[in-house]
């Protein structure tokens, strides 16, 4: 099981891989001030965000809803007829959301853009958001089903659809944010109807009216925690925006989108492997726990690595996107963003177990919790410190999520997680980090060489340390020796 899971999160961490480089390239026009103020790319910070939010709002948490039920051998009679269903409800909700939108498009034009009279934007926004509920349907009977090659396959194409638009719609014809918009919703458009095509011709067209209301039951608490658990990742955007400038947002936002190549790359990448693998293992038995044990500690050591990697190379990466100096401050939050995600990828290993237990209304009421705590903290931090108050408020409000679903998982089974491991690989990143602040006002090649010697210490000093023991090591050792002889078919 373990190795089916470091396999699939290893192509799902290649999709994502995929879809964050095509976000680092795309940077390279969104940061260049031909196209883009940094007051525009603001606004293009703020836009992105509301999606996200709308695709939570229009989902209603029924992509989960058909992971779990295609993943509960309970439901084994009913399989065939819930991705039909799921599409089904997903349509719906997508046309009640288009038309909250519709209605309060001059709000959110003046909230988001300083101006109501842009509504245009708004709706292909909300245009966008449609095409990525559809998709995200068939998206996850590719992951129930462990067809992670398929899946970064669809994510790969809509991903060069969105760089051809940003191509053709901003660089060649200067259309700035509605440029932007228009690629979103032509490469969301792309990958969402071949995917239901594929989909609606290997699935029995059958609305199943009994398992919907247990679908809708499953799923909406869990939208509604997914909005709260959005406001923890995106809601200093908008208090950044009500406290200071789009400008400020603009360079937070780049600061954030650096810090969550950690998100990307780990976190996502992982969870989407382990939601599945996760159920199935609790679904068999509650004894044999080895597996969210060994998936706590090698995510804590490899993300650690990840989050060192990006923090030592934030300051240079910006520099190479960008001739503007209002985003070099970027660099010093990235720390603190790329900790919390690591703090939010733990939480997912919690919340497999509250999952399977079946705890969703505890789960939205502990986002909730978390995110007016997020919101308190953002009020408090943001009018002294700015972008800076932002970082610490979200960075605090993760580790306090990551701590309480913790606390009720380990009530519902006990899994004894490898606390220590954390605390070792905290200490050790935290302070290479800082020796790497002896490099600030080297020269740029000599200041990325030091950087990436400290980064290549790490491996070394995490089994100097021993946080990996030896009788880990043997067993990797062993582990790999066996993948080789037997061509990497042993596990089932």
């Amino acid at each position: 099981m373990l190795t089916r899971l470091l396999r699939q999160s290893s192509v799902y961490a290649l999709g994502n891989l995929i879809l964050k480089f095509s976000g680092l390239i795309l940077h390279i026009w969104y940061l260049d001030t031909r196209f883009f103020s940094q007051e525009a790319y603001g606004y293009l910070v703020l836009l992105e965000t509301t999606a996200q939010v709308g695709v939570v709002f229009g989902g209603l948490g029924l992509s989960t809803s058909l992971l779990k039920f295609m993943s509960d051998e309970a439901y084994a009679g009913e399989k065939k007829t819930v991705p039909f269903t799921v599409a089904v409800l997903s349509v719906f909700s997508i046309g009640l959301m288009i038309g909250g939108v519709w209605v309060t498009a001059p709000l959110l034009a003046s909230a988001l853009l300083d101006n109501a009279a842009d509504t245009s934007l708004i709706m292909w926004m909300a245009t966008y958001v449609a095409f990525k509920v559809l998709g995200t349907v068939p998206y996850t009977l590719l992951r129930t089903e462990e067809r992670a090659g398929w899946f970064v396959a669809a994510l790969t194409l809509e991903t060069l659809a969105l760089i051809g638009g940003v191509l053709f719609f901003v660089v060649n014809q200067g259309l700035g944010l509605k440029g932007v918009l228009y690629a979103w919703t032509a490469g969301a458009a792309l990958s969402a109807m071949l995917l239901l095509a594929a989909m609606l011709r290997r699935v029995s067209w059958t609305f199943n009216l009994r398992i919907a209301p247990r679908l809708l039951r499953f799923g909406v608490p869990l939208a509604l925690g997914g909005l709260v658990s959005l406001f923890l990742k995106f809601g200093d955007q908008y208090l950044l925006k009500g406290y200071t400038d789009a400008a400020t947002v603009g360079m937070y936002g780049w600061a954030y989108k650096m810090g969550s190549l950690i998100n990307m790359l780990f976190v996502q990448s992982f969870q989407m492997a382990f939601l599945v693998l996760g159920l199935k293992a609790l679904g068999k038995s509650r004894e044999n726990l080895n597996l969210h044990r060994q998936t706590f500690r090698h995510f804590v050591v490899w993300t650690g690595w990840g989050v060192l990697g990006i923090s030592l190379l934030a300051y240079d990466l910006t520099l190479a996107l960008s001739d503007n100096d209002g985003y070099l401050e970027a660099a010093g939050l990235v720390l603190l963003i790329a900790l919390g995600f690591l703090a939010y990828g733990l939480y997912f290993i919690m919340l497999n177990v509250l999952y399977a237990e079946e705890k969703t209304q505890s789960i939205a009421a502990m986002v909730a919790g978390t995110a007016l705590l997020n919101i308190i903290l953002n009020v408090i931090l943001i009018p002294q410190f700015g972008a800076w108050g932002a970082a610490v408020a979200t960075f605090l409000s993760y580790v306090v999520l990551m701590g309480l679903a913790t606390y009720l998982a380990e009530r519902a089974v006990r899994v004894k997680y490898p606390w220590v491991v954390l605390a070792g690989v905290l200490m050790l990143t935290v302070g290479l980090y800082l020796i790497a602040q002896l490099s600030n006002n080297w020269e740029s090649p000599f200041r990325v060489g030091f950087r990436f010697l400290l980064l290549l210490s790490y491996p070394t000093l995490i089994f100097a340390f021993r946080i990996y023991t030896r009788e880990e090591i043997h067993q990797a050792r062993t582990w790999l020796r066996t993948r080789r002889e037997t061509g990497g078919h042993q596990e089932k």
